[in-house]
């Protein structure tokens, strides 16, 4: 992703969701996946485990949709919309993968910090 995307312009709390996004309804927890995944080479399996799961909503917002493509056919029952850089750009999605989640009004109520939190704000049952 291009280096001109930081945390430091975060979308705000509150923020009402990206139009493409209210089709899954809300309340949504959205991860966005910006990496090339043919191209790294980093675990997948934790990749792949989030495509697993049908209670989120996984944007593909890379310019490489290959591995992604796979990760969805192995799971129909997962939620996929592949979209385009522009897309991350737009909820500037620093990192990837990214967590946003958004509440019963389409409205943001979380969005992930750090790389690492991944996992922890997707499985707390609160949220």
């Amino acid at each position: 992703m291009p280096a001109l995307m930081s945390t430091v312009n975060d979308i705000s709390i509150g923020t009402p969701a990206l139009p493409e996004l209210a089709e899954f309804g809300f309340p949504l927890k959205v991860v966005v996946h910006i990496d090339c995944l043919s191209c790294t080479t980093r675990p997948l399996e934790p990749i792949r485990d989030l495509f697993r799961r049908n209670d989120i909503l996984n944007v593909v917002a890379s310019e490489d949709y290959d591995v992604y493509t796979s990760f969805a056919a192995e799971n129909p029952t997962s939620k996929v919309l592949f979209s385009t850089p522009a897309f991350a750009k737009r909820v500037n999605a620093a990192f990837g993968p990214r967590v946003y989640v958004y509440d019963a009004n389409g409205r943001l109520q979380y969005l992930q910090r750090v790389p690492s939190d991944v996992g922890t704000v997707l499985d707390e049952s609160n949220r």
